[in-house]
């Protein structure tokens, strides 16, 4: 597989649509080496930065949805490829990945709710905060749907955090919850977490301390940068 990557790799980037068609074509006859290929292509399709490029990453993985494994690892190799940054296609993929989060295989239906969260697709951000609040939920699956919202910073998702930054919430979800607060970052959070910082519970006041001297620290920045271009 390294060989036959070494030799596609440099051509992907900026001849990206024959290869993706000569890889589909030939993808669901070469499990499993295609399989790493798929993933290592869409991670590669990534890395160029150019939202084009992911428009022809999803058309990819449409023409090989009927073989869920191998999607599986194509839409695994995009989620790692947002960790360097979100970038998001250009056309409205919100069909195919309304489909593949409906997909029988588990893997595929995790990887699609991802990728869904991270490009904005309200639908699928939305069933994500009520699982965030669910409390029926385990805690640990409660985490794990934190770990993917904290990237995305919409206001929806930032409603959705406020009510874990409460008193009430356990100290692994109410820790988890303050650092999410810190990425997401602005003003929204400031009262929950001086709140939070006042908690006979350690480990969540010196979270919640963290995270506002994280924020003052940006609006120090903030008012030298403005202040060296006025």
């Amino acid at each position: 597989p390294l060989a036959i990557w070494m030799a596609i790799e440099p051509v992907l980037a900026d001849m990206a649509k024959p290869w993706l068609d000569w890889l589909a074509s030939i993808a669901p006859t070469t499990q499993p080496l295609s399989r790493v290929l798929s993933h290592k292509a869409m991670r590669r399709l990534c890395d160029t930065r150019k939202a084009e490029n992911l428009d022809l990453a999803v058309e990819f993985c449409d023409k090989i949805a009927a073989h869920d494994i191998l999607l599986a690892h194509a839409l695994d190799g995009l989620v790692k490829g947002q960790e360097g940054g979100v970038i998001k296609p250009v056309k409205d993929v919100s069909a195919s990945l309304t489909k593949w989060r409906s997909s029988a295989n588990a893997d595929v239906r995790k990887h699609a709710q991802t990728l869904a969260v991270l490009w904005g697709d309200e639908a699928a951000v939305q069933e994500m905060i009520r699982a965030l609040n669910d409390a029926s939920k385990p805690e640990k699956d409660r985490i794990a749907v934190l770990q993917s919202l904290r990237k995305v910073k919409t206001d929806a998702v930032k409603e959705g955090l406020k009510p874990l930054l409460a008193p009430s919430t356990s100290t692994t979800l109410g820790v988890a919850a303050i650092r999410a607060a810190a990425d997401l970052g602005g003003d929204d959070f400031v009262l929950p977490l001086i709140t939070q910082a006042a908690s006979k519970d350690f480990n969540v006041r010196n979270a919640a301390m963290e995270a506002l001297s994280s924020r003052s620290e940006e609006h120090t920045s903030e008012l030298q940068s403005r202040q060296c271009i006025s």
